[in-house]
């Protein structure tokens, strides 16, 4: 069995920044399609990383021992190319930044993602969200809103995990945070260990949010009751 791509550039999402062009009400419905497609990103993904010599029983079953294997599958097997000369700088910089895009320098790329690749990198953030969901019942799927001059503000309008549905700070982003994680590995600047110690960094967090911000689990999106006007 082949692997299946869900996220394709030009055709949905794939990074980030490409939220805040969505309104809400099309951010929100596209973060109830990822949640319906958990089971299926999850199955699919398995799919691919187990067709790999060395990796038929890698099995992702929501453990933090199944990242170390996969961050090193990773490392020697997510789609990416060399850059070349055609390939522009990209980097996040907020609409309301006062310094033209032209004149801000930015990083040449290390390497290039393929257009299969931002499907099984988002795959793997996903895969990262969901474990971290799974680890507390505070933590739940919701939507991000946080436009503005933050770095933050990044996420605008992104499919997330954060602490009891907040939609302003304490997320996990599967197009970035997710993504983030996988690409230290990639250029180098952390080991293969990377997404475990990554993930289990965001899980040691729970007390904190806890005391912060209470400790009632939230409903799952689309569960909840409206509520009842005043007569």
């Amino acid at each position: 069995m082949d692997y299946v791509p869900w996220i394709t550039p030009g055709v949905t999402p794939f990074h980030v920044h490409d939220f805040a062009d969505f309104t809400y009400e099309q951010a929100v419905e596209f973060t109830a399609e990822l949640v319906r497609r958990i089971p299926e990103r999850r199955e699919q993904l398995e799919i691919l990383v187990r067709s790999t010599p060395g990796y038929s029983s890698w099995v992702a079953d929501y453990s933090t021992a199944s990242l170390e294997p996969l961050g090193a599958w990773a490392k020697d097997h997510l789609p990416i190319r060399p850059p070349t000369p055609d390939d522009k700088p990209t980097g996040w910089i907020s609409p309301e930044c006062p310094v033209p895009r032209e004149m801000i320098r930015l990083p040449a790329p290390a390497f290039i993602v393929t257009d299969l690749g931002w499907s099984v990198l988002t795959d793997i953030g996903i895969h990262l969200s969901e474990l971290l969901r799974r680890s507390d019942p505070c933590w739940t799927w919701t939507t991000c809103r946080d436009a503005g001059k933050s770095y933050m503000a990044t996420d605008h309008h992104a499919p997330s995990v954060s602490w009891r549905g907040r939609k302003k700070g304490g997320w996990f982003c599967p197009f970035c945070t997710g993504q983030n994680g996988v690409r230290r590995i990639l250029d180098g600047s952390k080991p293969t260990s990377n997404l475990r110690s990554f993930l289990e960094h965001w899980i040691s967090k729970a007390p904190d949010l806890r005391e912060r911000f209470g400790s009632t689990p939230v409903s799952p999106p689309g569960t909840r009751k409206p509520r009842r006007r005043k007569s």
